[in-house]
């Protein structure tokens, strides 16, 4: 599977249609065949492939086709074609969040933390914010919210994403049984979650522990210290424990 930055326009046909510049279909080995499987997410749509004399990597998308698959927006995104027979855009990124929602602040406090995040990646990727509310899993869909042109938002019905950034701001919410059902039906669904729980600070210590590079520069660290400990170390330190 190879990766193609490319740049997605869409078009007023109703049939379900996909256009590939000359350059781009020669690349991907398609420019012989009539039909392709256009996949986003965990949503894969059959459709007529046709190729145009345009240089570039161009895709044109027909409105039935962009229906069906529930493309979010046009401009530039990557490409992975899977041996002649399907053609994925993407990555589908959603960064699962929460807080109160407003048609400006969406996740509250964190909006823009959030914006952020989707700015960074959005001309390679379809990024989008969401919260577990969002998420229809009887039509496995997400109603996610995406940066528009302007740096707005808009909210944009797409399929379950292709991977889960986890930002839950909150270790409590994190471990409720909600949540924990939640990731359980990522899990189910192949859907990997990148970033799920928030670091054991012992852990990770303990890890760097082990590498010499790292070891140099760790400050003395004792677990669960008892008072007589923690005076010690106050006394190094010069700072004496109130």
């Amino acid at each position: 599977m190879s990766l193609t930055l490319c740049n997605v326009h869409f078009t007023q046909q109703a049939e379900k249609v996909v256009w590939l510049s000359s350059p781009l279909a020669k690349m991907l080995k398609v420019d012989g065949r009539r039909t392709i499987n256009v996949k986003l997410g965990r949503d894969v749509v059959p459709a007529a492939l046709k190729t145009l004399k345009r240089k570039g990597h161009h895709v044109f998308l027909s409105a039935g086709l962009r229906r069906s698959v529930r493309v979010p927006k046009s401009g530039n995104v990557y490409l992975a074609d899977a041996n002649g027979d399907e053609i994925q855009l993407g990555p589908l990124i959603g960064v699962l969040t929460d807080g109160d929602r407003s048609q400006t602040a969406p996740f509250g406090a964190r909006t823009g933390f959030v914006k952020q995040l989707l700015a960074i990646g959005q001309k390679k990727a379809y990024f989008f914010a969401f919260t577990p509310k969002d998420i229809n899993w009887q039509q496995e869909t997400v109603h996610g919210w995406f940066l528009d042109g302007g740096g707005g938002w808009v909210r944009r019905v797409v399929p379950l994403p292709d991977v889960v950034y986890n930002r839950l701001p909150s270790r409590r919410a994190e471990t409720g049984s909600y949540i924990t059902s939640l990731r359980e039906k990522f899990v189910r669904r192949h859907i990997p979650i990148f970033n799920w729980s928030f670091f054991n600070k012992s852990d990770v210590y303990s890890l760097l522990d082990n590498d010499p590079e790292a070891l140099a520069h760790l400050p003395e660290s004792i677990n669960n210290p008892t008072s007589e400990k923690n005076q010690r170390a106050a006394r190094k330190t010069s700072f004496p424990l109130l």
